[in-house]
């Protein structure tokens, strides 16, 4: 069973509850991290369930809900998080675009670069290019849980400045979801401690 500290819950986006409970399992493919969390009530109800992917490195993260009545993939992507690296600073302002699966559905425009620390770097030298996020398409439709993302960043004048590509197929996941409808049916699930402020 997964045990969460109060510290990383706050990083996968995952709350405490008052009087409910966490069914989970995480594991690792390659060098991705998934963690899927299934959240009950008392009376060992569902109520919400999620699959979070962190790939470390390259600045990934991704969160995909899931219908916690179903409790299998398909899901609806809500958000990511994601880095590009750039072999040189280019000539601003950019154009950034998403794609899932090949069908773009977000787009903005990027006036700064933004470089955090790269994870897991004792001397937090800054990420060599862009970190970005992305939440609700911009057509405002469900993004079905894609197999990949394909990020692109170019310049004014078209010009391909840089680009990711980031896949969220595990072969794991439906392992991971397997153990999870373990713990529910046999109660197995935990309440979280309170988190100290």
């Amino acid at each position: 069973m997964l045990f969460l500290l109060p510290s990383l819950l706050a990083v996968v986006g995952i709350s405490p509850l008052d009087d409910g409970l966490l069914c989970t399992s995480e594991y690792v493919e390659g060098s991705r991290l998934g963690i899927v969390t299934l959240t009950v009530d008392a009376a060992y109800k569902p109520v919400s369930m999620r699959l979070m992917l962190s790939e470390s490195p390259r600045q990934f993260s991704a969160e995909i809900h899931l219908d916690p009545e179903r409790r299998a993939l398909p899901g609806v992507l809500t958000g990511a998080f994601f880095g590009v690296r750039l072999a040189r600073k280019p000539r601003l302002p950019l154009t950034m675009r998403v794609y899932a699966d090949g069908s773009q559905r977000w787009q903005r425009r990027v006036d700064e670069l933004w470089a955090p620390p790269q994870p897991g770097d004792p001397e937090m030298r800054p990420f060599p290019g862009h970190a970005d996020h992305i939440g609700q398409a911009d057509d405002g439709l469900p993004v079905t849980t894609p197999h990949a993302l394909h990020v692109t960043l170019a310049d004014a004048g078209g010009k391909l400045v840089g680009e990711e590509h980031f896949t969220l197929s595990d072969t794991k996941t439906s392992e991971a979801l397997a153990t999870v409808e373990d713990h529910l049916r046999t109660r197995k699930c935990y309440a979280l401690p309170p988190l100290i402020d």
